[in-house]
């Protein structure tokens, strides 16, 4: 898997002052149920090269990056770009309704879920 592992250190670089769009997964690094979204994810992440990023955020080690953005249900996958997020989607599913939200051509640019 060559996702990024995302953490308290490298969490600015990585996801807020990049240039690529973000997929952050924020999850518990013990929960094994998610093998099937992985897979959907190195999918993406091998069709779309270098034009996506693709991180994993354990929330049980920092809630506090989880909760700056209001993320309380894992497992959640948030897009991000520009440093800000736009769209998140969580439980089962969630990597095909990112990618069915994020292709929808009428749609040109993503909007928040929450206030």
């Amino acid at each position: 898997m060559n996702f990024v592992e995302l953490n308290g250190e490298n969490w600015v670089e990585e996801v807020l002052m990049t240039d690529l769009p973000v997929l952050v997964d924020f999850r518990f690094a013990t929960n094994d149920s998610d093998a099937q979204e992985d897979a959907l994810l190195e999918e993406l992440q091998e069709e779309w090269g270098l034009r996506v990023r693709i991180g994993l955020l354990d929330a049980a080690r920092y809630p506090e990056i989880a909760g700056a953005y209001h993320i309380s249900d894992y497992s959640t996958l948030g897009m991000f770009y520009g440093g800000n997020i736009h769209y998140a989607t969580w439980g089962s599913g969630r990597v095909k309704k990112m990618v069915l939200f994020w292709m929808k051509p009428s749609r040109p640019t993503p909007v928040r879920v929450w206030n």
